[in-house]
C-alpha cells in the first residue's frame, strides 16, 4: 500500500511535468510503473509520452501492455473520462484522457478535435494551435467547425489564430 501511494505521487508528478513539456518525465513514469505495474494511468501517460517523443517500439508494447491488462474498450473508457472532465471543466484531464483514448485505438481526428477545445477552454493556445493544426491536416472541414464551436472563441480571439 505504501508503495502504490509512492506511485501516485510519481505519476502526478509525472502528469504535471507533461503538461510542462519537461523531459524527465518518461523515467519518472517508468518508475512509478515499475512500483506498481497494475497502474493503468500511468502505463498510459507513459504510452503517449513514448509516442510524443517517437520511441515507436516502446509505444507499441506499452499499448499492447495496456490492450492485453484491461481489453480493448479502454479507449473507449478514456473517450469517456475525457467527455465528463468537459462537464466538470477538468480541462488538463480532458486532454489528457482525449490523447489516451486516441493513442489507444479511438479516431484521431475526434480525438484531437476534443483535445484542441479543452486546451481552448483551458487558454493553453499554442497547444490549441498544434491539434487543431492536425485535425484540419486530416480533414480540412474541421475548420469550419471549429469557428462556429464555441469552445474555440477564445482561441480565434487570440494571437495564436493569427498564424492559423
Amino acid at each position: 500500500k505504501k508503495y502504490d501511494l509512492y506511485a501516485d505521487v510519481i505519476f502526478v508528478n509525472g502528469l504535471l511535468s507533461f503538461f510542462l513539456k519537461r523531459a524527465s518525465t518518461i523515467s519518472e513514469l517508468e518508475r512509478a510503473v515499475k512500483i506498481n505495474p497494475s497502474y493503468i494511468d500511468a502505463n498510459v501517460l507513459l504510452m503517449i509520452m513514448y509516442a510524443q517523443e517517437g520511441l515507436l517500439s516502446e509505444f507499441a508494447d506499452t499499448r499492447k501492455n495496456i490492450v492485453q491488462k484491461v481489453g480493448e474498450e479502454i479507449k473507449q473508457h478514456y473517450f469517456e473520462l475525457g467527455l465528463k472532465a468537459y462537464e466538470k471543466r477538468q480541462f488538463g484531464y480532458g486532454i489528457f484522457y482525449f490523447l489516451a483514448a486516441e493513442y489507444l485505438g479511438m479516431n484521431v481526428s475526434i480525438c484531437r478535435y476534443n483535445a484542441a477545445a479543452m486546451s481552448s477552454l483551458a487558454r493553453q493556445y499554442d497547444l490549441t494551435k498544434q491539434y487543431a493544426e492536425y485535425v484540419i491536416s486530416k480533414d480540412p472541414s474541421f475548420r469550419s467547425i471549429m469557428e462556429r464551436d464555441k469552445d474555440f472563441k477564445g482561441f480565434f480571439s487570440s494571437l495564436f489564430a493569427e498564424w492559423f
